[in-house]
């Protein structure tokens, strides 16, 4: 099946800070449009009911900063990825799915975080290749199980004397669950979780990993449906943003390259209802 998308965007960013807003050299206002296409391909071979092939590629992009955006006019604003994946599709049993697939990726700017700037700016041209495994089943009519986990290798195409390193770049991530249910109720328990990563390009400094647990639970009352979700159920500690930035613990000290980050969020109990009509 072949396709194609386009994507216009359009950036308009207001300067209000006292210190540029009225400097035409060094204030972030301005606005900015531009547009891509995306040409994509997928097949799928199904020998039978129990198994199929699959394989899709195709182009896509990301955007950068609105601020990056507007000062080059929309030039280089949406940076252009290439993707291809393979895989096979499984159902040994009538309540069990399984699935695997091996891709590539290739972006012609990784987006990355400048402290120095207090935001996003783009770099080099990157590559990341890897192996996605998922399971599901249906152990009974009313308890279901399933689990994935990624492995991925990412690199800069431009050796930078570090082998390729990308800092901050995931390795192994999954996440899995066990949840009871009928046809109006449910209650489910969540595992998420990504291993330690490189925290600089030269692998001196760790971005510590983390495996949170959440609890979710739902009922239908008619129109009305209700649900309750319990982040972090078990009030880890962990941490979210993580960057290695140079900095001093005092004005005197010797300056540091260390991780700064941003404490994840503890256990937090939020509540949806939805009335469909």
């Amino acid at each position: 099946r072949p396709g194609v998308r386009v994507d216009r965007f359009s950036w308009d960013v207001t300067d209000l800070a006292p210190a540029t807003m009225n400097d035409p050299a060094m204030t972030t206002a301005g606005s900015a449009t531009t547009a891509i296409a995306s040409p994509k391909l997928s097949v799928e071979l199904h020998p039978d009911d129990q198994v199929s092939f699959f394989f899709n590629s195709g182009a896509g992009f990301h955007s950068n900063d609105a601020r990056a955006a507007v000062s080059t006019n929309g030039s280089g604003s949406l940076a252009r990825a290439l993707g291809t994946e393979v895989g096979v599709r499984m159902k040994p049993h009538a309540r069990a799915r399984v699935s695997a697939d091996v891709w590539y990726l290739r972006l012609s700017s990784e987006q990355v975080w400048s402290g120095d700037n207090g935001g996003t700016e783009a770099s080099d041209p990157t590559r990341r290749f890897g192996l996605d495994v998922e399971g599901s089943v249906d152990a009974t009519s009313w308890l279901s199980l399933d689990a994935n986990v990624t492995w991925a290798k990412s690199t800069l195409v431009a050796n930078q004397g570090n082998g390729g390193a990308l800092a901050l770049a995931p390795r192994w991530m999954g996440s899995g669950g066990i949840s009871v249910h009928d046809a109006r109720a449910f209650v489910s328990l969540r595992t998420r979780g990504i291993a330690d990563r490189a925290g600089n390009s030269d692998g001196s400094l760790v971005a510590d990993g983390y495996l949170l647990f959440d609890l979710v639970a739902g009922r239908t009352l008619g129109k009305l449906d209700l649900e309750i979700t319990v982040a972090n159920l078990f009030n880890s500690e962990w941490r979210e943003a993580q960057f290695a930035e140079v900095s001093r613990v005092t004005p005197g000290a010797d300056l540091l390259e260390q991780m700064h980050f941003t404490p994840g969020m503890p256990l937090t109990a939020t509540f949806k209802a939805a009335y469909r009509f």
